[in-house]
């Protein structure tokens, strides 16, 4: 697997590469950047609080976070979607751990949302065949359970994303889903 600096060089890309731990101090000055974004990290680093305090130290404006979600329900029905496998989360979140995390550094606008929503509706039309032993109740049970799915209000996000405001504009309202 190519590295992203190897292929950065490949493309030549233009700018400054810095590659730097997340468990030590980053190396750039207060509110270097006027937006951070980090996608699928914290799960993977020791100390979350740090890493997040750290990234918010260096950015002026506003922190783009995403997160695996927590996994409250599927495990019961044996569902497992690939990023609960990863050996290398040593965590996953709840709407409320995200922004219990976000604002564990004074951030005063957090807004929490789903994305990648799992279609749950399709999965189980196309997976799950009821069944039975008579067939006039499997098309019964067919239909019913077709009625069933898509009437249920079961929506599912494989992660979380956070938009933390660090400044929030003059009379802008701070909201919080």
């Amino acid at each position: 697997m190519r590295s992203f600096f190897g292929l950065a060089r490949e493309r030549r890309f233009r700018g400054r590469f810095v590659q730097a731990d997340l468990a030590e101090q980053l190396p750039f000055a207060d509110a270097s950047f006027d937006t951070t974004i980090c996608l699928d990290v914290l799960e993977h680093v020791a100390d979350d609080a740090h890493t997040i305090r750290e990234l918010a130290r260096v950015t002026r404006r506003r922190l783009l976070i995403a997160v695996p979600q927590e996994d409250q329900w599927m495990w019961r029905y044996r569902l497992i979607f690939y990023p609960y496998r990863d050996p290398t989360h040593l965590r996953y979140y709840t709407p409320d751990s995200l922004r219990s995390l976000a604002t564990s550094f004074g951030a005063q606008h957090v807004d929490v949302f789903g994305e990648q929503q799992i279609p749950l509706e399709r999965l189980a039309l196309q997976l799950l065949r009821p069944r039975s032993r008579y067939p006039g109740l499997t098309r019964i049970y067919e239909r019913l359970f077709t009625f069933l799915v898509r009437r249920s209000s079961t929506v599912l996000y494989q992660n979380l994303a956070a938009v933390i405001d660090l400044q929030p504009a003059d009379n802008a309202p701070c909201v919080s889903a």
